[in-house]
């Protein structure tokens, strides 16, 4: 799976505030390069961020590019569902998603839209806890699964409690939900 936010170089800087030190076009010819030599199934990957990339001028070097460059079996269209980086970044309408798969249709891409939450199906091992924290990190983790992680293990909501108070996960509302984060410490990974 490819993640292809912006064609534009200011806008993919915007949105996926790369390090310094990464060039755009060079990430874009190795995309190129990767697809022309793949056999397996090649999926792509767009984040829509409302006022930013969800143009249409924008959208169409996206589908133009995916279309042309690429040839992905699947184009995936999808919105912040949880709690972004950046507090700024907002999800775009219902409407404006319609055009942007209208978009990518037109140039011939199988697409899909994901604009809603993915469920509570994580897979938990032994010490919920853990598995808590190593979720969190990666994504935030809305509270109901959460409960429902503490739940198949026989543990309570004190321990989230707990991890809230020791400063190793916080509570972010996020549209009409709260989501734990993790709160990672200076050099840890």
């Amino acid at each position: 799976s490819l993640k292809i936010d912006a064609l534009s170089q200011d806008l993919w800087k915007r949105i996926d505030r790369p390090h310094p030190s990464l060039d755009h076009d060079d990430i874009l010819a190795g995309m190129e390069e990767f697809a022309s030599f793949y056999k397996g199934t090649l999926c792509s990957e767009t984040m829509l961020v409302k006022g930013l990339n969800d143009g249409p001028a924008e959208l169409e070097k996206v589908a133009r590019f995916l279309s042309t460059s690429l040839n992905p079996s699947k184009a995936y269209i999808s919105v912040p569902t949880r709690p972004p980086a950046v507090s700024w970044v907002q999800m775009p309408d219902a409407e404006t998603v319609a055009i942007a798969y209208a978009i990518f249709a037109e140039q011939g891409i199988d697409t899909e839209t994901l604009t809603g939450y993915e469920g509570n199906a994580f897979v938990v091992t032994d010490d919920p806890i853990e598995e808590i924290l190593n979720i969190t990190a990666v994504h935030p983790m809305r509270s109901d699964a959460v409960k429902e992680v503490l739940r198949r293990k026989g543990s309570d909501e004190k321990s989230i409690d707990r991890l809230v108070s020791e400063g190793k996960i916080r509570r972010v509302r996020y549209g009409d939900w709260v989501y734990y984060v993790r709160v990672m410490k200076e050099g840890e990974q």
